[in-house]
C-alpha cells in the first residue's frame, strides 16, 4: 500500500491510498475548523466535477456522481467527521470491530 498527502489550502488536505490489489482510496482531511468554513471547501463540488454528471448525497449520507439519466455513476461512502481529539476514540472503536471479525 502507498499514501500520498497533497496539500490544498492551509488546513485541508487531499489524501489518496493506492493498494497492491489494484485499490485506490481518497481521504479529503480538513483539519481546522477556519479550513471547515472557508470558500474552498464550500466550492469543492463545483470545482470537481466532470459534464453530465451532478454531485448529490443519497438518505445514508452517501457521496454520488449522478448521470443525466438519473444512473449512479460513483458512489462514496458517507464522510466521518471526527475532531482532533476524538481521533483516537475512533481508532479504538476500528481496532476492536477488525480483532472481532479476525
Amino acid at each position: 500500500m502507498a499514501d500520498a498527502d497533497v496539500p490544498e489550502p492551509p488546513g485541508v488536505d487531499l489524501r489518496v491510498t493506492a493498494s497492491a490489489d489494484g485499490g485506490i482510496s481518497e481521504q479529503l482531511i480538513v483539519r481546522t475548523r477556519a479550513a471547515a468554513d472557508g470558500s474552498w471547501l464550500r466550492t469543492f463540488a463545483q470545482r470537481y466535477s466532470s459534464p453530465g454528471l451532478r454531485l448529490a448525497s443519497d438518505a445514508a449520507g452517501n457521496v454520488q456522481a449522478i448521470g443525466a439519466h438519473g444512473v449512479v455513476a460513483f458512489n462514496s461512502s458517507p464522510p466521518l467527521i471526527v475532531s482532533e481529539a476524538q481521533i483516537g476514540e475512533v481508532f479504538d472503536k476500528v481496532a476492536r470491530v477488525i480483532r472481532a471479525v479476525d
